[in-house]
């Protein structure tokens, strides 16, 4: 079965055998886990539609008794232990942390993809007691997915390690130049946009120069 490489690294990451997948979409990466790393699987999705199209997914594959799919908010309802990895992908920040938040139990492992707000979400990953134990770079039709692989325990970071990532700035150059490119460029355009006596000016111009420094 074939996924997009975003969903092959997160299921590369996954160490648990139970998968709790929260917006789960169309399935399609509990049913290559299923398949592939034979894991049992909690697919869920607050959309009636996804869930449906979820379904029909799993049963065109044979695996009814492998995924259970449920419709609601997060990990509302869902049997999670522990010893499950949770798997939540797709969504921006403010959506993820809502979900954790909510949980009332969460597991040894998290695996999150977040579209923005990465230092933010760090952050509180280390305020509720996890640590960034692997994080992956995957570029797909030209946008940077950051993945962060996440287990409890204390570790200590500097300002840097939340905006780019501790484990992304211990990768060889060649793995992460072209994502601290975009992160430079980003930071350009956001001095473009700025006069030089906004307060904010001086707050992205240090940015910008330690990104460079982290180049070399």
């Amino acid at each position: 079965m074939r996924i997009s490489k975003r969903l092959k690294t997160i299921a590369d990451l996954i160490e648990e055998p139970t998968l709790v997948d929260v917006g789960c979409d169309h399935a399609l990466l509990d049913i290559y886990c299923v398949k592939e790393k034979h894991l049992t699987c909690i697919a869920s999705d607050c959309n009636r539609n996804a869930c449906k199209i979820a379904c029909s997914n799993i049963q065109k594959y044979g695996l009814e008794n492998e995924i259970q799919v449920y419709q609601t908010d997060g990990t509302k309802n869902i049997p999670m232990t522990e010893d499950s990895t949770l798997v939540i992908s797709g969504m921006g920040t403010s959506t993820i942390l809502h979900i954790l938040k909510e949980s009332k139990i969460l597991p040894n492992q998290i695996i999150l993809q977040s579209n923005n707000h990465l230092e933010e979400l760090r952050r509180y990953l280390v305020q509720i007691g996890y640590y960034m134990e692997k994080e992956e770079i995957v570029k797909e039709k030209n946008i940077f997915n950051i993945i962060l692989s996440c287990k409890k325990g204390i570790v200590s970071y500097d300002k840097l390690d939340y905006e780019i990532g501790p484990m992304i700035r211990k990768k060889r150059l060649e793995e992460k130049k072209d994502y601290l490119l975009f992160l430079i460029q980003n930071e350009k355009k956001i001095l473009d946009s700025l006069k030089e006596n906004q307060k904010d000016y001086s707050i992205h111009k240090q940015k910008l120069e330690q990104y460079k420094n982290e180049l070399t």
